[in-house]
């Protein structure tokens, strides 16, 4: 197609040439409507192929989208690197993004129990200072010191399951010794058997626990009987419970089958543990009484068929880094029924029944082995106003 630079040339020849004057007219009008034609068809070109340069629309559409950006780091929303996520198999893994991984998981698995299923346990107390006796308030022992080891194992025969078995021995000696009662002695005290079941709450473990004990601790149950050898190992017991808060008396409960049901809930975190427990004490009487009912003060004594203890604790551990931890033992114990009942004949001020305890600890881990140490502190009560305390050091291993 010849374009309008080539034409208006041609028509100006035409226009020289000799025409006649009718159709010079008809020539004139003919130039004029030809470029107005191609004037109108160049610019409808251009504006068509702008057209298509804005706008491409696929066949059948009746209306293109509108062209969207490329996605860059201006671009509004969130960044690709803030919402990159981690395989938590990784080697780098951040240790922030680890442990959120694992506190969010949905419940905690007592699989982890068979992997080291063995228990070992060592806890061994120095305990110093008087204990309270059966008898008026102000009845006490000498000042003793007390070297206590109570020895356990457990086996985790399932998931849920424990078996275990605990063995208590003690030795004391005493600054005075006015009597044969107060000579060094050394005891047994009760074996207990140990059975554990595991529950779980989402990352929280409730163990249930129930143990029985072999009634053969060594002492006499009568303590105002002539058979001192015996009954400085009662003593002994007496001490012993007191230089341990209260908290263990199932050992200590000489004549009496110690039965002992209790409930928890735990939870163990990379930084932190915390945990509570109740146990309920029931310890009836198998043997003795008393043979002398005036011989524990003024007043009358005898054994009670049935001794009930309850027990309530918390616990709370942080671990600073990985091997070291600092927290706070503590109980509160109430004796329902005191093995002994004594009834004075005058009106005296009775001892107290409830008892508190408290035990900072710091507590080091070295796989397999976790070592505690703390020192046993009673808030008022009888053994804070004995002046009784107890420094412990417990070690416990799992394979």
């Amino acid at each position: 197609m010849s374009s309008a630079s080539d034409v208006l040339p041609a028509l100006a020849t035409l226009k020289s040439a000799s025409i006649p004057k009718p159709g010079r007219r008809l020539m004139s009008t003919l130039m004029v409507s030809a470029c107005a034609f191609f004037g109108a068809a160049l610019y409808s070109g251009a504006a068509l192929a702008q057209d298509d340069e804005e706008e491409v629309a696929e066949p059948g559409d009746e209306e293109a989208p509108p062209a969207q950006p490329g996605a860059s780091m201006d671009s509004e929303g969130d960044d690709p690197v803030a919402t990159e996520g981690f395989d938590k198999d990784a080697r780098f893994v951040p240790r922030s993004q680890r442990e959120e991984e694992v506190e969010g998981d949905a419940g905690l698995d007592l699989n982890a129990e068979l992997t080291k299923p063995l228990r070992l346990e060592l806890d061994v107390l120095f305990g110093f200072g008087e204990s309270p006796v059966p008898g008026p308030t102000e009845a006490r022992t000498p000042s003793a010191t007390v070297i206590s080891f109570r020895a356990g194992l457990s086996y985790a025969v399932s998931p849920e399951i424990s078996l275990g078995l605990d063995l208590p021995w003690a030795t004391a000696s005493y600054e005075d010794t006015p009597s044969a009662l107060d000579e060094s002695s050394n005891a047994l005290g009760n074996p207990m058997l140990r059975f554990t079941y595991r529950l779980t709450a989402g990352r929280w473990l409730i163990p249930l626990r129930f143990g029985v004990g072999i009634p053969v601790g060594q002492g006499e149950p009568d303590l105002t009987s002539s058979d001192t050898a015996r009954v400085a190992q009662s003593q002994l017991h007496l001490v012993t419970d007191s230089a341990r808060g209260l908290r263990e008396g199932e050992y200590y409960a000489v004549g009496r089958m110690p039965v002992s049901l209790g409930a928890g809930i735990e939870r163990r975190e990379a930084s932190y543990e915390l945990g509570a427990r109740q146990t309920v004490l029931v310890m009836p009487k198998l043997s003795g009484d008393i043979s002398n009912p005036g011989g524990l003060g003024p007043g009358t004594a005898e054994l009670s068929s049935m001794a009930l203890r309850s027990v309530t604790e918390a616990a709370f551990d942080f671990w600073f880094i990985e091997q070291l931890a600092a927290g706070l033992h503590l109980w509160f114990v109430y004796d329902a029924i005191t093995a002994v009942k004594y009834e004075p004949d005058r009106d005296v001020t009775q001892p107290s029944p409830t008892q508190f305890v408290i035990e900072p600890r710091l507590r080091g881990r070295l796989d397999p082995v976790t070592l505690q140490l703390g020192y046993l502190v009673p808030l008022g009560g009888q053994l804070g106003d004995a002046g009784i305390s107890g420094l412990r050091l417990a070690a416990e291993a799992q394979f």
